[in-house]
C-alpha cells in the first residue's frame, strides 16, 4: 500500500467513532501526506522554500552545483519530504 493509499483509506474509508479517534486520524493524515515528496519552491531564481510551510530551505543553487553541498531530503522545520529530480 502506498502513502497516498493509506490516506485515502483513512479518509474515505474509516469510520470514526468518537472525537479523540478522529483527531488522531487528522493527525495521521498530515503526518502520511508530508512523507510523499513535493517539489521545493525556487524564489529569486536560486533560493529554495519548503512546499508546505514555505520556510527557506537553506540551500541555493550555488550550495548545491559549486559546492556540492547535499540538497536537503526533508524540511526542516515541518518535514515535509523534498523532491530534487527536476532541480537543474
Amino acid at each position: 500500500m502506498t502513502y497516498q493509499e493509506a490516506i485515502n483509506t483513512i479518509e474515505h474509508g474509516c469510520i470514526y467513532r468518537d472525537k479523540r479517534g478522529s483527531e488522531a486520524l487528522e493527525i495521521a493524515v498530515i503526518a502520511l501526506k508530508k512523507q510523499i515528496p513535493k517539489k521545493p519552491i525556487n524564489v529569486e531564481k536560486h533560493y529554495y522554500n519548503c512546499p508546505c510551510c514555505k520556510q527557506d530551505l537553506g540551500v541555493s543553487d550555488d550550495d548545491i552545483f559549486v559546492y556540492e553541498i547535499p540538497t536537503p531530503m526533508y524540511c526542516h522545520k515541518c518535514g515535509q519530504a523534498l523532491d530534487w529530480s527536476d532541480t537543474e
